[in-house]
């Protein structure tokens, strides 16, 4: 018998007795819910001689698991020469483990096996789409992703190149221009190149409404809800207008940063490289239209409608480009927004006074577990799973 087979046999004989430890259960769910044991593994009828007449297990439950087992001719695959249905509850949950139903009976019927769920587990997977009209696409961005085409009415549209989609380059004079919309969940990252050139990167939860192509006359206008950051390609005879739902933001050719959430009332803009103009569209507000230089963020809270204009370092708040997650001098429960965006998870905090604390946190590329486990061991937060909702307690 292996060193697996033996390890398997001790445990299952102790399950059987119901003297599993939790740790010890997990192990034994893992192998077995891993098809990593056959019944060839182990020596089924040593392990019911050495548990003789045990009786620690419900009967009427193993009766329960025997008659679904008997439904599905499981018993003659086991093997065993014994009057099964004579046998206590350890038997017919030995026979159940062998008969295949471990995933099923087992956490049925005693509750004592069932693992939590992590916090992975609650992460929700959902695609990128770009919508044109009635047409709608989901787009799944990985390596294995193929080169393809985005097609509308019978005309290419845009490709999809290295996990980037690739607008058809045009100018084209319109009395009306044909927009799409790039959808990017929560969880999720895009790349588009507009139909001149121009670079984006859409953080998740984000919306961008674009042309297909830009006029050959005015400006070139797109609309953003969310986070994005630019490169703009230089047209001096076009200016790059990004509207949002509280300003709006006009370069001829410069790359930024631009997180205009639509539950956010503040809109903040950081400039990287070039100059930026700023129009805040509010006749109340007293500050002019503002013209950011590289390092500058402006900030706009649509509460109080006020705006100021501070120097940053730009790569704290560029940095979800490549995955990371820094934090500097933000509001707890506003991490946590951050934290539901990035993950695609939902949070609930009951702790009112943490929720104020300001915290700095560099997590770089951190799972949502790593994640946790620094907040329990910095800032003792205790937290549990809830509903498939992450529930901070108080």
């Amino acid at each position: 018998m292996s060193e697996k087979s033996r390890e398997v046999a001790a445990l299952l004989k102790k399950y059987a007795l119901n003297k599993c430890t939790p740790e010890e259960i997990g192990v034994l769910t893992h192998l077995l819910q891993q098809n990593e044991v056959s019944e060839n593994d182990i020596d089924v009828e040593g392990i019911l001689e050495s548990l003789g007449n045990s009786e620690t297990l419900d009967k009427n439950k193993a009766e329960a698991v025997y008659q679904e087992v008997l439904k599905l001719g499981a018993l003659g695959r086991i093997g065993s020469k014994r009057p099964v249905r004579k046998k206590v509850a350890a038997t017919i949950a030995i026979a159940a483990v062998f008969a295949g139903l471990i995933s099923l009976y087992i956490f049925q019927y005693y509750p004592l096996v069932v693992q939590p769920p992590t916090l992975e587990s609650l992460i929700v997977n959902e695609e990128v789409t770009f919508e044109k009209g009635s047409l709608q696409i989901e787009i799944s961005f990985n390596k294995e992703s193929k080169d393809s085409l985005i097609i509308s009415k019978g005309k290419r549209v845009a490709k999809i190149i290295n996990n980037t989609i690739v607008m058809q380059p045009s100018i084209q004079k319109s009395d009306r221009l044909e927009y799409g919309t790039l959808k990017v969940p929560y969880g999720k990252k895009a790349k588009v190149i507009l139909a001149d050139g121009t670079r984006v990167v859409l953080n998740s939860g984000t919306e961008l409404r674009f042309p297909n192509y830009f006029p050959v006359d005015g400006k070139r206008k797109v609309e953003l809800q969310g986070e994005a950051y630019f490169e703009v390609t230089k047209d001096k005879k076009h200016p790059f207008v990004v509207k949002t739902k509280n300003l709006d933001i006009e370069v001829l050719g410069t790359q930024f940063n631009v997180a205009a959430y639509q539950n956010d009332p503040k809109t903040n803009v950081v400039l990287v490289e070039g100059a930026v103009e700023i129009d805040f569209q509010s006749k109340e507000n007293k500050i002019n239209n503002t013209i950011l230089h590289p390092g500058d963020m402006a900030i706009h809270n649509a509460t109080n409608n006020s705006s100021i204009v501070n120097k940053v370092q730009p790569e704290l708040y560029t940095s979800w480009i490549d995955g990371k997650l820094v934090f500097r001098n933000i509001e707890f429960n506003q991490l946590l927004t951050r934290l539901e965006r990035h993950y695609n998870v939902s949070i609930i905090n009951k702790d009112k006074g943490l929720g104020k604390e300001i915290l700095n946190a560099n997590f770089g590329d951190a799972n949502i577990e790593e994640v946790f486990d620094y907040f329990n061991q910095i800032h003792e937060i205790n937290y549990e799973i809830t509903n498939s909702e992450i529930v901070i307690k108080k």
